[in-house]
């Protein structure tokens, strides 16, 4: 069963890994958004109601676990001739990424769903940052992409899912379009970091002291300030180079650079987010107006007609 799983999610794609706004990438924004769409307008009679909430983030934590183990299977998962064997490199393939903050974050907004400081805290965070690291993905996955057809369809599928969390808390206005939705966000993202950045100095600590080689180390975020990060990388990817850092210089970039992306998605995606009440408000603001507009008719006829009748 292990060899045949493997031999399946270890397809590639016939012409190389999937290119940047290619027909592959455009289908499965539009997938995303349809998605998102269908969620946000059949269940927009009960947004208000706790257990909306409480159930929509538990499938979609489900989902995202699901997912998440046919990916830690296949990391693991190794094929020489016709033997296939197990052997799994927690360095690499751990979920301690940013982008899996959700899959802890989410059971503890569950467990804490009854505590409204905690719990206002808490889906803040899961709404901006599954937001900010969801759509920024979706928009450019060319560092994510590679010529596997399985890792191609998780990355999107769980970055997707993440785009779908934050634009849905945003257009149910569970996180509302304000300061303090983004202060408490970015207060336990900086908090997030300090202990990532603490971990990740003690790991290479320890690690150098039991000369471990440095691509065996466990680093946490995929960011650190000893080693070279994926962040990094990016970054340079994208700017075609011209973008050059120090792991160091970097750890202290990030935040504000995340800080600003944040603020970006934050309001954009918020404000489209504020057009269907807008709407809403103006529908009623409207109907308002003819029923003040008929009552004052009313009010006339029937004070004319009294008068005829005097």
């Amino acid at each position: 069963m292990g060899k045949n799983l493997h031999l399946f999610l270890a397809k590639q794609f016939a012409n190389g890994k999937p290119s940047l706004f290619s027909a592959f990438h455009l289908i499965w924004i539009f997938i995303i958004l349809l998605c998102t769409v269908i969620i946000v307008s059949s269940l927009w009679k009960y947004r208000k109601n706790p257990k909306t909430i409480f159930y929509f983030l538990l499938v979609i934590w489900i989902f995202m676990l699901i997912i998440e183990s046919f990916k830690q299977f296949w990391s693991g998962s190794n094929l020489v001739g016709d033997k296939w064997f197990w052997k799994y490199d927690a360095s690499r393939y751990l979920p301690f990424a940013l982008c899996s903050m959700s899959i802890y974050f989410i059971p503890l907004y569950l467990a804490t769903s009854k505590t409204k400081r905690i719990k206002i805290w808490i889906l803040d965070f899961i709404c901006l940052f599954n937001l900010y690291g969801g759509i920024f993905v979706l928009l450019y996955p060319a560092a994510v992409f590679e010529k596997n057809i399985f890792a191609c369809y998780h990355t999107m599928l769980w970055h997707g899912s993440m785009a779908i969390i934050g634009l849905t808390l945003l257009f149910w206005r569970i996180t509302t379009l304000s300061w303090k939705s983004l202060f408490r966000a970015f207060s336990i993202f900086i908090i997030i970091w300090l202990i990532a950045g603490l971990a990740n100095e003690i790991t290479w600590q320890v690690s150098n002291a039991k000369n471990i080689s440095e691509d065996k180390m466990v680093v946490f975020l995929e960011v650190s300030h000893r080693l070279k990060n994926y962040f990094l990388e990016m970054f340079s990817d994208m700017t075609n180079g011209k973008f050059t850092m120090s792991p160091t210089q970097f750890y202290f970039f990030y935040a504000f650079y995340t800080f600003v992306v944040i603020n970006l998605f934050f309001w954009i995606f918020g404000g489209i987010a504020q057009i269907p009440f807008g709407i809403i408000k103006l529908n009623n603001y409207i109907k308002a107006k003819k029923l003040e507009k008929f009552e004052l008719k009313r009010q006339e006829f029937a004070k004319n007609n009294y008068l005829n009748y005097v």
